[in-house]
């Protein structure tokens, strides 16, 4: 337990820099661009806030030796499949998400952003 514990808190320090780097450039966008701005950034927010549960949720599975997933198999599969794919994994929902997240992202900036 203390070994995954140490693995994703020193990812997750990264994590959590960023996501606060995020969260002003989205009140930013916000205040400059409008309301608009937050339904394109909210998504990818919401897809940190999955992946921060299914690391909570895989460690308390490690926490009981394994008697939560025991229990469910099929959140035992979604939770390992948040925590441990991989980028280039194209069946992943929670890759799908975060693609479509910033596929919008881009889609709303582009007008926004100078060219030369």
């Amino acid at each position: 337990m203390e070994a995954w514990n140490h693995v994703f808190k020193s990812r997750w320090g990264g994590v959590v820099a960023t996501l606060k780097e995020y969260d002003a450039r989205s009140l930013e966008a916000e205040a400059i661009w409008g309301v608009d701005a937050r339904a394109v950034t909210q998504p990818l927010s919401e897809c940190v806030s999955t992946l921060y549960a299914a690391i909570e949720s895989y460690l308390d599975d490690v926490a009981s030796e394994g008697d939560i997933f025991r229990a469910d198999r099929d959140f035992a599969k979604k939770v390992r499949s948040e925590v441990f794919a991989s980028r280039s994994s194209a069946d992943n929902e929670l890759n799908k998400r975060i693609a479509s997240a910033m596929d919008a992202l881009a889609d709303f900036a582009r007008p926004h952003l100078r060219h030369g």
